[in-house]
């Protein structure tokens, strides 16, 4: 037969256990909804190859280093500059965006590219021994994102 006393030790150990496993899963819970909260923008890069068949009102047929910005979080943000960073720490700002000036407003899961003149690149970088570094974005809020421009990238220019 069973006693009082063991049913009661059965169950607090029973409780303590769901407990802990509640306050476990509502941490999770309340670190990912944080999270989910943030601006989150994903930066990729590539070289449009000789003549690309589109042409931007305003812009010549000829080579561009294309950034592509993409808003991956929940929240809408305001993209307000790309800029290469170079080695020797000078940024070159002669990006043109495809929807007009910038402070773009990106609603979840919207991107922009921003067109880099791969003729105009080579000159910025041509005086110097530098080479381009990194492409940083800056939101309207202040908040940077960095990407490193990849080996193949910077071969091609």
């Amino acid at each position: 037969m069973i006693d009082q006393n063991s049913i009661t030790t059965f169950l607090a150990v029973w409780g303590a256990i769901l407990g802990t496993i509640g306050t476990v899963i509502s941490l999770i819970l309340v670190r990912r909804e944080m999270h989910k909260d943030r601006h989150q923008i994903q930066i990729s890069m590539e070289i449009s190859e000789n003549d690309p068949f589109w042409v931007i009102d305003g812009m010549d047929r000829k080579s561009y280093l294309i950034v592509i910005v993409h808003n991956s979080g929940f929240r809408p943000t305001q993209v307000r500059t790309v800029r290469i960073l170079l080695s020797d720490g000078k940024f070159v700002n002669i990006g043109k965006m495809t929807v007009g000036d910038f402070l773009q407003l990106l609603e979840e899961s919207m991107s922009v590219d921003v067109y880099f003149d791969l003729s105009e690149l080579r000159e910025a970088i041509k005086s110097s021994t530098a080479y381009l570094k990194s492409i940083i974005v800056t939101d309207a809020t202040g908040n940077s994102w960095k990407r490193s421009v990849p080996k193949t990238i910077r071969q091609m220019i």
